[in-house]
């Protein structure tokens, strides 16, 4: 477990990661990867059926789809509803880390507030490049150095896949956090953009120049999904995972 020194204490605390967004890749990718290094998860969601469940149930399956399944239990995990604004800002005060996977089109409302590392999981290009000039137009002008000086926006490429429930699930899919996901669960990330230490662990792979890994995921990794999606189409073949 990923523990931080706590001076008023003498003890160790664990870290704590801020997951903006508790869908499929928030739940099946980002928030398991924070999980298994060991840090206290902290979903933030306005979706209120969605942050009870997960309070209620304080845990959910990850199913890797695999030749033979394997099932993931993702605990020490808690949700707080991104309405409540007051609630969000005391989470992030104390956080370690932050993460979004909210879509592009909600990508806007995301505000850190303290000097941090955020890592932008989205399938968007140039996401950093949007998020930060949002952040500058809501900040006020005597904000903008120490932003820059004090908040890392990280790129990361998301290769994971997160399928759909099939019909024939297995009871643990029929959990009301479930989520399916691919073997594949590494986290490429933007190396020079890091303020604080990167975390070490060996699915977190650091890579500079960034840019370049991204372009090389959408010619090579998305164009070939693509392609055989558009191949499926035209000889009419179904799809089973």
């Amino acid at each position: 477990m990923s523990l931080v020194f706590d001076s008023n204490t003498n003890k160790g605390v664990p870290m704590k990661a801020i997951m903006y967004g508790a869908g499929s890749i928030g739940r099946g990718f980002i928030g398991a990867l924070f999980s298994s290094l060991g840090y206290e998860v902290v979903f933030i969601d306005v979706n209120d059926w969605l942050v009870d469940t997960m309070n209620t149930e304080g845990t959910y399956p990850q199913i890797i789809m695999k030749e033979q399944k394997e099932i993931h239990w993702i605990k020490n995990i808690r949700a707080v509803n991104g309405k409540d604004l007051d609630a969000v800002r005391d989470e992030i005060a104390d956080a370690d880390i932050l993460a979004t996977a909210v879509g592009a089109s909600v990508l806007e409302k995301v505000d850190p507030e303290n000097a941090i590392d955020l890592l932008i999981c989205e399938n968007l290009m140039d996401a950093d490049v949007l998020l930060r000039k949002w952040l500058l137009a809501a900040l006020p002008e005597n904000y903008h150095l120490i932003m820059e000086q004090r908040l890392g926006l990280v790129e990361t490429s998301i290769g994971r896949m997160v399928p759909p429930p099939a019909p024939e699930d297995d009871q643990e899919e029929h959990h009301p956090l479930a989520v399916r996901v691919e073997a594949y669960d590494f986290l490429p990330v933007d190396k020079s953009a890091f303020k604080n230490p990167i975390p070490k662990y060996k699915k977190i792979v650091p890579y500079e120049p960034f840019h370049f890994y991204l372009e090389r995921k959408l010619y090579i990794h998305n164009m070939a999904h693509v392609t055989t999606a558009f191949l499926g189409k035209i000889y009419g073949a179904g799809t089973k995972i």
